[in-house]
C-alpha cells in the first residue's frame, strides 16, 4: 500500500492503455495506469484532452512527445489531489456504514 503523505512525484511512472484510447463526445479519452516505481499499482485514471486540440496536435512535429508531457502533466496533478487527501481512519468508515445501514431499515 502507498503512504501517499511520504510520495514523491518521482516515485511514479504511467503507461498509456493504447486500445483504451476513445473519442467521447467532444474529448478524446486515454485510460492512464499509474504505478509506483517499485511496482505496486497507484490507481487508474482517465485523462480528457479537447477531440479538436488532440486533432490539432498529431498534425504538429513532435506530437507524440507534446502528448506526453500534457498527459505527464495531468498524471502529477492526480498524485497531487491523492497526496494531499487526508485518508479516513478506517474507524470512521466502519461508523459511516453503519450509520447508512440503520438508516436504510
Amino acid at each position: 500500500m502507498i503512504d501517499w503523505t511520504i510520495a514523491q512525484l518521482e516515485d511514479f511512472s504511467f503507461d498509456v492503455d493504447a486500445e483504451g484510447i476513445q473519442e467521447i463526445g467532444p474529448s478524446q479519452v486515454f485510460p492512464v495506469k499509474v504505478h509506483h516505481n517499485d511496482g505496486t499499482p497507484a490507481f487508474t485514471c482517465t485523462i480528457p484532452i479537447r477531440a479538436e486540440f488532440y486533432r490539432q496536435l498529431k498534425q504538429t512535429a513532435d506530437w507524440e512527445t507534446a502528448l506526453l508531457k500534457i498527459l505527464k502533466s495531468r498524471v502529477r496533478e492526480e498524485i497531487l489531489k491523492r497526496k494531499k487527501r487526508s485518508p479516513v481512519p478506517i474507524e470512521d468508515k466502519l461508523q459511516l456504514i453503519g450509520k447508512q445501514i440503520s438508516t436504510a431499515d
